[in-house]
């Protein structure tokens, strides 16, 4: 925090920008030591857009350095927070590709990647499925199919889970027809209490507190926006996370002809790691790349960041 000022002082590309994305305007972060480097779009998870938020700026010395980073508070997050009412999977793709087209406009002639984390995984896999201007894509967290709701999802709480009245309720939603905005939230925390499913218990947690105050601290954000990074319409449209669990992207991993890069931790349940090494086997496309890592899971650790910022390099020199 102490040279975060004078990073932004001598950073050649440093501004929050407005665009209309899917008729709506909002803003995004554009950051980076020189114009001409590769652009990363950064694609953020379900309700939150940490780590790489719109109030982001000076908090990545080592990226900006490599790549014109863009961090965007999808619509209901963070800067852009506002009531969402039936909001789709396919507003956001729809976003997702305004935004790109305004980045390929103010960056006609630099490499343009995409980052997605969890959700955003899926939409940079529904951006990749299409024609579309983009060069490759790292994702971590892929969601596919059978999100929340897999088989495995419910053997693995089952076996960790050890009280009774928690075990009766995973068996009544498991025994559910149908799964709901509801049945998220509370599966979402028995994962969290009883598996390794979000975060692997065996290695050290990515340490957010440094981050979380950069945002706060930020000369991007006002309170109400840093506020927004946890509570916001993000988390509250029912509709949206509906449609979500219900979705099977895999006849979209055959459409890809881009590079197309995936690491996924060997315990994430959210999208059960043994679905989508089936769905990727099954499709049998040579743009795409699986690394499987052991004892990680959805929300990376602090060794799984490391290989995912390793492998930008690898992947994208």
């Amino acid at each position: 925090m102490k040279f975060r000022k004078e990073r932004i002082k001598i950073t050649a590309v440093s501004y929050l920008k407005q665009l209309n994305l899917n008729g709506i305007n909002q803003k995004v972060l554009i950051e980076g030591k020189s114009s001409y480097n590769p652009v990363l779009i950064c694609l953020h998870g379900l309700g939150t857009s940490l780590p790489f938020s719109c109030g982001s700026r000076g908090l990545y010395p080592d990226f900006i350095k490599n790549y014109t980073m863009v961090y965007w508070d999808q619509l209901g997050c963070g800067i852009n927070n506002q009531v969402l009412e039936d909001v789709s999977v396919d507003d956001y793709v729809n976003m997702t590709f305004d935004l790109i087209n305004e980045i390929r406009a103010l960056f006609p002639n630099n490499k343009i990647y995409l980052f997605g984390m969890s959700w955003g995984s899926l939409l940079a896999l529904k951006v990749m499925a299409q024609d579309n201007p983009i060069d490759g894509a790292i994702c971590y967290g892929q969601l596919s199919k059978d999100m929340y709701f897999s088989e495995d999802t419910f053997e693995e709480l089952t076996d960790y889970c050890h009280r009774v009245k928690a075990l009766a309720r995973i068996e009544e939603i498991h025994q559910e027809p149908s799964h709901c905005y509801q049945n998220v939230v509370e599966i979402s925390k028995y994962i969290k209490k009883y598996s390794n499913g979000y975060i692997h218990k065996k290695t050290t947690a990515t340490n957010f507190l440094p981050i979380m105050l950069g945002n706060f601290l930020s000369q991007d954000y006002k309170t109400k926006d840093f506020l927004a990074l946890f509570k916001n319409g993000f988390t509250k449209n029912e509709s949206l996370i509906n449609e979500i669990i219900g979705l099977d992207v895999s006849e979209d991993f055959k459409k890809i002809s881009k590079p197309y890069y995936i690491i996924q931790g060997a315990n994430d349940i959210i999208t059960p790691t043994s679905s989508l090494v089936k769905v990727i086997g099954d499709v049998n496309n040579s743009n795409i790349r699986l690394n499987i890592m052991e004892e990680a899971s959805h929300i990376p650790s602090s060794q799984a960041m490391d290989l995912l910022f390793g492998q930008l390099e690898e992947c994208f020199k």
